[in-house]
């Protein structure tokens, strides 16, 4: 499938079209994208994530994939990482996960691991490192379905409350996990072994393997699972659009983890999606990855990558060294989230209240481009960059060319400013795990989108439905507003072993109501302005069946 690039000139007057003859009482017509519909399927389009990787490693197999910096500290002292990247090429990534996959295809057939009765589903548990997308791209490859935990998840009885629920029999994960593991394995009766990311030659690791096997649980190193998998390797499984390709948990409104079962078909049309429109300089992406990949906003971040044949470096999982992380690294992609881009922001904005010369030029500065950016949409480069923006733009390593914005609301002041000194796309966009984190995004060059999170992408259409009892309706003047409805080959099916709120969150005719209040301008943009309520949720799901049940 090739990319599909925006039209020279937007109407941002149109960003999203009505569906004829779709309006009923109670909620708003169906809306699509604006200019591109509802995608279709199309001969060359890919629909599972074995493809996804096929189409990068067939643009570059043997160009670097996978990156780390490297440790150069002595172990127990302060860790220090080397100044350059250490890579994996797709050629040996490919080697990697087949022998990995061929290895858990056979213990699960032998029936080691597993539960007979339900999916074969694989634990994660680690930070972000090259090992963890080495293995998810196994899982896939190999017909596994992946479960991942993130740290505040994995430190309590929650993380217990997952591994049971999933029926997980085999779980990887980093070494500093493996103690938590072992001292509740009596309360985790169906994980049977675990696989260490980490060496454990060394006096530590050999207390950990005698205390696994007085668990009962089988302990390996990843790269013994390796060796054994190369000693026969195994084809690949094939897949379809339709299989499980993960269970990614969220905790929502309740205290209780819900498991959002997404197919392979789900994460490929996310991937397809973001090939409308986007791009990256000289075709490749090029991202660091620190946000959780147990969040589903990094992994579909990774797979746009994945499918231009790009790279991706990962982070130190260093807070306070993410910068040089950054600087080093010098990606052309970074997807965010606002805590980080309001650091960004506050940092630069000091220079504001800086006296003299400097100060009143970095205002002037900000009141031109902005003054530009408002009028026009543009926020290129000129003068202003390379007297004022440049050492902004130098804080993400000085080649970015688009930032994405997800997880949370942020500033329209904030975003504006991030466009006119950064001088590249900077995209809000608004999407939940049940929905593969895609659903609406911003166009670029739109001077009025800032505040918004913009119109239906090409793989979903959208409604909004009346909460009467906050007083939103469609109805509404000057614009309508209700809940966030979404209908698309991106939603989910249904949760894990939870037909009650799979029953509450997916209608019968295929709506994921999100549970986001949003209003919709004269253009086509959504704005997210509230949350409905748990005080009004029962009356308002009542309604909704009742709604269901006339149509």
């Amino acid at each position: 499938m090739s990319w599909i690039p925006w039209p020279d000139k937007l109407d941002y007057t149109k960003q999203a079209v009505e569906v004829p003859g779709t309006k009923q009482p109670g909620q708003t017509a169906h809306y699509r994208n604006g200019l591109w519909g509802l995608m279709q399927h199309s001969p060359d389009s890919f629909t599972t994530l074995p493809e996804v990787f096929d189409i990068g490693f067939a643009k570059s197999s043997k160009q670097p994939f996978l990156g780390h910096r490297p440790m150069v500290s002595s172990p127990g002292a302060a860790p220090v990482h080397a100044n350059h990247y250490m890579w994996q090429t797709y050629e040996e990534v490919d080697r990697r996960r087949r022998a990995i996959g061929s290895a858990l295809h056979r213990l699960f057939e032998s029936g080691r691991l597993g539960d007979r009765e339900g999916m074969d589903t694989v634990g994660i548990w680690s930070r972000n490192r090259p090992d963890w997308v080495i293995v998810d791209l196994a899982l896939h490859a190999y017909k596994k379905v992946g479960v991942s935990l993130y740290d505040t998840l994995g430190k309590d009885s929650v993380g217990e409350y997952i591994l049971n629920h999933a029926s997980i029999s085999i779980l990887f994960l980093s070494s500093d996990h493996i103690p938590s593991i072992l001292k509740a394995s009596k309360r985790l009766p169906l994980l049977k072994a675990i696989v260490s990311l980490d060496s454990l030659q060394d006096d530590p690791g050999f207390v950990l393997k005698a205390w696994a096997e007085d668990a009962g649980i089988i302990l390996f190193e990843l790269s013994e699972l390796e060796k054994d998998g190369n000693a026969a390797l195994v084809e690949p499984v094939p897949v379809t659009k339709d299989d499980v390709a993960c269970v990614c948990y969220t905790s929502g409104t309740t205290s209780t983890p819900k498991g959002v079962i997404l197919t392979h078909g789900n994460m490929a049309a996310v991937t397809r999606t973001n090939m409308y429109g986007n791009s990256f300089p000289g075709g490749k992406g090029r991202m660091l990855s620190y946000l959780p990949l147990a969040h589903i906003y990094e992994r579909i971040c990774q797979y746009f990558v994945v499918v231009s044949g790009g790279c991706i470096g990962f982070s130190t999982n260093d807070p306070l060294k993410l910068l040089a992380d950054l600087q080093l690294f010098k990606p052309n992609f970074f997807p965010s989230v606002p805590r980080v881009l309001n650091r960004v922001y506050q940092s630069a904005m000091m220079v504001a209240q800086v006296p003299g010369a400097r100060g009143r030029l970095f205002r002037e500065a900000v009141r031109r481009k902005l003054e530009v950016l408002r009028t026009t949409g543009e926020n290129g480069w000129g003068i202003w960059d390379v007297l004022v923006f440049r050492k902004i733009q130098a804080v993400l390593g000085g080649n970015v060319a688009m930032i994405t914005c997800g997880s949370a609301p942020i500033a329209p002041d904030v975003m504006n400013f991030l466009r006119i000194a950064l001088s590249c796309d900077v995209i809000e966009g608004y999407g939940m795990t049940e929905n593969c984190g895609t659903c609406l995004r911003v166009w670029p060059k739109d001077p009025q989108s800032s505040g918004s999170v913009g119109p239906p992408q090409p793989c979903n259409e959208i409604k909004l439905v009346d909460v009467p009892a906050m007083g939103y309706t469609a109805e509404d003047k000057p614009n309508p507003r209700g809940e966030i409805c979404v209908r698309g080959i991106n939603c989910f099916r249904e949760y894990l072993k939870d037909e009650k709120n799979t029953r509450e969150t997916m209608d019968g005719e295929g709506w994921l109501h999100s549970g986001d209040v949003g209003e919709m301008d004269a253009c086509g943009r959504f704005k997210i302005i509230d949350r409905v309520k748990m005080v009004t949720a029962s009356e308002h799901y009542e309604a909704r069946a009742r709604r269901i049940r006339r149509a």
